[in-house]
């Protein structure tokens, strides 16, 4: 099995449940702009399980590991944008807006309500270690698609036995 697939399915699993945990289990309340980061996540998801998938283990799925790294890149981007917006070095995005109710009856103005975003983009929701979790992103997706392309450089050796370079160094030797 290929560890670098795993690893990567894993990390994109990882962040989803992270990301899901806050939101669900502890009340942090999301914006428009932390919704956008997950996508990339469901990415890696998909092409990392395509990796671990792939028989036999070759250019394709190194194509497809070195895609997660690609897709962690775009985490990345847009974790570096919200957290200009969040310190607020340019605006955000009109989606991190509260739009104007225009409603003619209580069921409608309910269902406005409850369609909008309720946290602002430019608001800290909650910070580890004295930084935004949306910081903590920037530095956790350039990790790992530093990981995931160096991994796909470096390609599957010995039959896809370890293609990942930090497990080639505690491989067992035969």
């Amino acid at each position: 099995m290929p560890w670098a697939g795993l690893i990567l399915l894993l990390a994109g699993a990882g962040a989803l449940i992270a990301a899901f945990s806050a939101e669900h289990l502890f009340g942090i309340q999301a914006c428009s702009l932390c919704y956008w980061e997950r996508v990339p996540y469901v990415a890696v998801i998909f092409f990392s399980a395509l990796a671990l998938l792939w028989r036999p283990y070759g250019r394709a799925a190194r194509v497809l590991i070195a895609l997660c790294s690609i897709a962690f890149l775009v985490s990345m981007g847009q974790a570096i944008f919200h957290t200009g917006v969040e310190q607020h070095w340019w605006a955000d995005l009109s989606s991190c807006a509260l739009e104007p109710l225009e409603a003619e009856n209580l069921t409608e103005l309910r269902n406005q309500l409850l369609a909008q975003s309720t946290v602002p983009c430019d608001q800290i929701s909650w910070t580890f270690l004295g930084v935004s979790m949306v910081i903590w992103n920037v530095f956790f997706s350039l990790a790992m698609a530093l990981f995931a392309e160096e991994s796909a450089r470096r390609g599957f050796k010995e039959g896809g036995v370890a293609p990942c370079f930090i497990c080639q160094r505690f491989k067992p030797k035969a």
